[in-house]
């Protein structure tokens, strides 16, 4: 399955949209109050509406199910749903992959057990420091120590079915300047991998620029706002000096997202610096991704809802007028959005493309 994405990513884009992989927000409540979150920061309040029921989900899953697939299953925090286990053993049942991004905060005992026991096959716990930094980070005392519960649990479990666990850390203020001895506190909850991910963050510039082709090309405004205070007291140099030394170890479980030199993260972190990425959004061609209420969004990041799930098949709204008006601005803009210039989500990304005939007209 992972050969097929990496292959269809390599593609140039001439067959019509068929996804690979499909995001799912299942709900937008979350017990933590991270200090760099993008949606809290970035986004004007995500809409309001009741979340897709179990009912719903399996439905969506079942259009989707012609030929397997890889489903993310996010948040907000995701395990808040009581019925996710069925969600993922239902997904599974259908011949997909499936991962679930986590805080673990709610990952007792019971609940893990139901999760792992799903078949679920990936998953991915945030976790942005050691103890002390990540609870400062997430606004909650002992938010380190349950996640750390849950890998001690989820590492003797008998019945976990071989799922791989990743421990994903976002790069920040706090845990930038001690990141070689945050990555020796992972390693000691024995993840499968670990992924430092550069933080996201919006320049004023970058809004301006982003405004205008919204205004031009889809005659709407943007859910975005200003974040460039994010990066306020990452220092450059002292990340480039940490991220040195855990490359030094050669530990082959470890990546970077994306992997920048010395010169890109002072460009990445310094908000009047222009950053430029290579290639194009390879999710607005391959991946759908569905809010809690059902509405087929650009990405989480941007938010920008193209119809809902609810009144129409998701293939049907990804392949509509709107999601192809959406492109055709993209690919006029060079592939990305100005506000997209510091996403550091590379699974999305492809390399230099040629635009497809259908996104021209």
């Amino acid at each position: 399955m992972k050969k097929s994405v990496r292959a269809a990513a390599r593609s140039p884009l001439t067959a019509p949209p068929d996804p690979d992989y499909v995001a799912l927000d299942l709900t937008y409540r979350c017990g933590l109050n991270c200090s760099f979150c993008f949606m809290s920061h970035s986004r004007t309040a995500a809409g309001r509406g009741g979340e897709l029921t179990l009912a719903e989900l399996k439905k969506l899953v079942d259009g989707l199910s012609r030929r397997p697939r890889e489903f993310y299953l996010w948040g907000g925090e995701p395990t808040l749903r009581r019925d996710l286990p069925e969600l993922v053993r239902h997904i599974k049942g259908r011949g997909h992959r499936c991962l679930v991004t986590t805080n673990a905060q709610a990952l007792e005992e019971k609940a893990a057990a139901l999760l792992l026991e799903a078949g679920v096959d990936d998953l991915a716990v945030s976790l942005h420091g050691t103890p002390e930094i990540h609870d400062r980070i997430a606004g909650v005392k002992g938010a380190a120590a349950r996640a750390e519960r849950f890998f001690r649990f989820a590492g003797t479990y008998p019945y976990r079915k071989n799922a791989s666990l990743t421990i994903y850390c976002t790069i920040n203020r706090l845990n930038h300047a001690g990141l070689y001895g945050v990555y020796r506190y992972f390693k000691t909850l024995k993840p499968r991998y670990i992924a430092f991910s550069q933080m996201d963050y919006i320049t004023k510039k970058d809004l301006a620029g982003t405004r205008r082709i919204f205004r031009a090309g889809l005659g709407r405004e943007t859910a975005l706002r200003e974040s460039e205070n994010l990066a306020a007291g990452i220092s450059p140099a002292a990340l480039a000096r940490e991220t040195a030394l855990i490359k030094a170890a050669g530990d082959p479980a470890v990546r970077f997202q994306p992997d920048l030199a010395p010169e890109e993260l002072r460009a990445w972190y310094s908000p009047r610096s222009a950053f430029k990425k290579p290639g194009f959004c390879l999710a607005q061609w391959r991946g759908l991704w569905i809010d809690p209420r059902g509405e087929l969004i650009t990405c989480q990041p941007l938010g920008h809802a193209l119809g809902s799930i609810r009144s129409k098949p998701a293939l049907e709204v990804f392949n509509g007028p709107g999601f192809r008006k959406f492109r055709a601005a993209l690919l006029k803009n060079g592939g990305y959005l100005p506000t997209c210039s510091r996403c550091g989500r590379t699974t999305f990304t492809s390399e230099p493309h040629k635009k497809r005939a259908d996104e021209k007209k």
